[in-house]
């Protein structure tokens, strides 16, 4: 016998499920509400976390803008590695330089001839050892013209064949670069040199056509500063002017070929005067990092007044000037060591007040 089922009550006619199902809702009302506010505080959490490791970070960024060395620290870069590296040091001046590589460091290598045995006996002469190595002694450039140097430019050369070249001597740090760099242009044909106190320049192209002459260009003066400026000439050679001579700012250490003056200890000069007079003279000076006007203002001070020293109007030699007069003959020797001879007083007595040194 079958059953029948039905969610209506057969009496009262109400739905009892949909009713029951409707009560449920009702009561889950507030659990629902707490549900809701569980996931809010939850989301809130979440967004907290995330604001307070944003604010540490921002905290440890802060932090460092109180630290100077974030303020002072440079970096450095160069653009061609290949020619020019760089690094930072001390505080440098922010900012973009450029620099043009003249020469790049190269490796040499000298060998002098070998000595038979260790008791070989060397020629008679002169023996100078330096420390450094090998090395020219050209004259820089700064030392011309009584210390004030060369100031550094283009200048143009034309040779007697009409063929006018720019020579670029803004990089030129000795008197050999200035010859260097005229005789490597090939398109130029003129020779130069150095011929004691000046350059020379010879032409050899056998032309007529122009006048060999030297000109500064971009309103330079380098061509003068090097005793070059106003060549103008039919003649195949053109003697500059004297740009290097003695002056107080002169280097002892440069004097005779770099060999310098030997200031030891004693008695270096001995002064005979013609009133019968003899003043003695020894130096305090370090001839490595002395100057010549140093060395002539403490030989004056010796003088007392008796005699002057300086140097001759040529910028070649010494002037003495004996301020005494007598009968006796004005002499300088060297008691000890040889400075009267390296200075160019072979020591001979002469008549009268008056020596020059050769």
């Amino acid at each position: 016998m079958g059953r029948i089922q039905s969610s209506v009550g057969l009496v009262t006619g109400v739905a009892i499920e949909d009713t029951v199902n409707q009560l449920m809702r009702l009561n889950g009302i507030p659990r629902d509400r707490l549900v809701s506010r569980n996931a809010g505080l939850q989301s809130q959490q979440v967004a907290l976390t995330e604001l307070t490791a944003l604010v540490v970070g921002v905290q440890l960024t802060t932090d460092r803008l109180g630290q100077s060395s974030l303020f002072s620290s440079t970096t450095v870069s160069s653009s061609k590695t290949d020619v020019l590296t760089a690094r930072s040091l001390g505080s440098p001046k922010a900012g973009s330089y450029s620099f043009i590589p003249v020469q790049q460091a190269q490796s040499q290598q000298l060998t002098s001839s070998l000595f038979t045995s260790a008791d070989h006996r060397l020629n008679e002469g002169e023996l100078v050892i330096h420390t450094g190595g090998f090395l020219d002694e050209a004259v820089n450039l700064d030392a011309l013209n009584d210390g004030a140097g060369v100031s550094r430019g283009r200048i143009r050369i034309t040779d007697r064949s009409g063929s006018t070249q720019t020579i670029d001597l803004r990089f030129a740090q000795t008197t050999a670069d200035v010859v260097d760099k005229i005789n490597a242009n090939n398109s130029l044909g003129v020779v130069a040199k150095l011929d004691g106190d000046r350059f020379v320049l010879t032409d050899v192209t056998g032309g007529l056509t122009a006048n060999l002459q030297v000109e500064d260009i971009d309103g330079g003066t380098t061509a003068a500063d090097l005793g070059l400026a106003g060549i103008s000439t039919t003649d195949t050679t053109a003697n500059g002017s004297s740009v290097y001579g003695l002056h107080t700012g002169t280097a002892i250490s440069t004097l005779r070929d770099g060999l310098g003056l030997d200031l030891g200890d004693g008695e270096l000069l001995r002064f005979e005067l013609q009133d019968g007079s003899t003043l003695s003279f020894s130096s305090e000076l370090d001839s490595a990092t002395a100057s010549f006007g140093q060395l002539i203002d403490e030989i004056n001070a010796a003088a007392d007044g008796k005699f002057e020293v300086a140097i001759a109007a040529d910028g070649k030699s010494l002037a003495l000037q004996d301020l005494t007069t007598g009968t006796n003959p004005f002499a300088v020797t060297s008691p000890s060591g040889s400075l009267a001879g390296q200075l160019g007083f072979d020591g001979d007595s002469v008549a009268g007040g008056s020596r020059a040194s050769s």
